[in-house]
Protein backbone atom coordinates (compact mmCIF):
# COMPACT_ATOMS: atom_id res chain seq x y z
CA UNK A 1 0.00 0.00 0.00
CA UNK A 2 1.32 3.42 -0.89
CA UNK A 3 0.08 6.75 0.47
CA UNK A 4 1.02 10.03 -1.18
CA UNK A 5 0.22 13.61 -0.18
CA UNK A 6 1.01 16.73 -2.20
CA UNK A 7 0.69 20.25 -0.90
CA UNK A 8 0.64 23.38 -3.06
CA UNK A 9 0.77 26.79 -1.41
CA UNK A 10 0.85 25.04 1.96
CA UNK A 11 1.09 28.23 4.02
CA UNK A 12 -1.61 29.92 1.92
CA UNK A 13 0.52 32.97 1.03
CA UNK A 14 -1.28 35.53 -1.09
CA UNK A 15 0.25 37.06 -4.22
CA UNK A 16 -1.98 39.89 -5.34
CA UNK A 17 -2.66 40.66 -8.99
CA UNK A 18 -1.89 44.04 -10.50
CA UNK A 19 -4.19 46.94 -9.59
CA UNK A 20 -6.68 48.36 -12.09
CA UNK A 21 -5.00 50.59 -14.69
CA UNK A 22 -7.98 52.28 -16.37
CA UNK A 23 -7.67 55.94 -15.44
CA UNK A 24 -10.98 57.63 -14.68
CA UNK A 25 -12.84 54.49 -13.61
CA UNK A 26 -13.80 53.52 -10.05
CA UNK A 27 -11.55 50.45 -10.31
CA UNK A 28 -8.37 52.52 -10.87
CA UNK A 29 -5.72 51.45 -8.36
CA UNK A 30 -7.95 48.80 -6.77
CA UNK A 31 -6.55 45.30 -6.32
CA UNK A 32 -9.45 42.87 -6.46
CA UNK A 33 -7.82 39.63 -7.61
CA UNK A 34 -5.33 37.05 -6.46
CA UNK A 35 -2.48 36.07 -8.80
CA UNK A 36 -1.85 32.60 -7.35
CA UNK A 37 -4.06 29.67 -6.47
CA UNK A 38 -5.36 29.11 -2.94
CA UNK A 39 -4.14 26.22 -0.80
CA UNK A 40 -4.46 22.85 -2.52
CA UNK A 41 -3.94 19.47 -0.90
CA UNK A 42 -4.06 16.20 -2.81
CA UNK A 43 -3.96 12.76 -1.23
CA UNK A 44 -3.80 9.40 -2.93
CA UNK A 45 -3.83 5.83 -1.73
CA UNK A 46 -2.59 3.08 -4.05
CA UNK A 47 -2.90 -0.63 -3.41
CA UNK A 48 -0.24 -2.70 -5.17
CA UNK A 49 -0.64 -6.47 -5.27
Amino acid sequence: MQFRAEFYNLFNRVHFALPGRSLGTPQFGVVNAQANEPRLIQMALKLIF
